[in-house]
């Protein structure tokens, strides 16, 4: 992963295929709280840890972190989760860089190359997962409940069922409802 990192930064031109305005157009994975739509400050990325587990990434651009919500509520050994997002980490930096979101928003203060600090957030603040196999619908209801800035969450795991179905039956008849 780190290897992609160093071969994008040393090749100046590696945005000219890259649509970054993609970024701006999924609102499922992305929360708008600033003013300028070109210019926002925090990211919300379902990921996937080893191939079979998914859990939110909480990006703050501005303050340069990433908070993990990981619905399993039980302590993973952080290293997993620092190598499945260390192409976030240190990609995050150069991208922002190269697109001028540091001098637009912090009026010409220069870019910290430096990797993003990463924080598994405590599961006390949201539903846990208790059997396997609900990570990826808790992830996308923890998702639809931070951009409808919900406070209470109002689902638990033995919900899910209901909460998959409803899930493609928005997704299917291309209508998310309840954002």
């Amino acid at each position: 992963m780190l290897s992609d990192y160093v071969a994008f930064k040393e090749d100046p031109n590696w945005r000219r295929d890259v649509d970054i305005q993609l970024i701006v157009d999924v609102p499922w994975f992305v929360q708008f709280e600033s003013n300028n739509a070109v210019l926002e400050d925090k990211l919300l990325i379902p990921v996937n840890v080893g191939g079979g587990h998914w859990l939110m990434a909480k990006v703050g651009l501005t303050l340069r972190s990433i908070r993990l919500y990981d619905p399993v509520g039980q302590p993973v050994e952080y290293q997993v989760h620092n190598q499945q997002l260390a192409c976030l980490r240190w990609f995050l930096p150069s991208m922002l860089n190269q697109i001028c979101f540091y001098k637009k928003k912090q009026k010409g203060k220069t870019m910290n190359p430096d990797p993003f600090h990463m924080v598994l957030v405590p599961p006390h603040n949201f539903p846990e997962q208790n059997t396997g196999g609900n990570c990826g619908a808790l992830t996308l209801a923890l998702i639809e409940n931070t951009v409808a800035k919900r406070k209470k969450f109002n689902w638990t795991d033995k919900q899910m069922p209901h909460m998959r179905l409803k899930m493609a039956v928005e997704v299917f008849s291309n209508s998310i409802v309840s954002v």
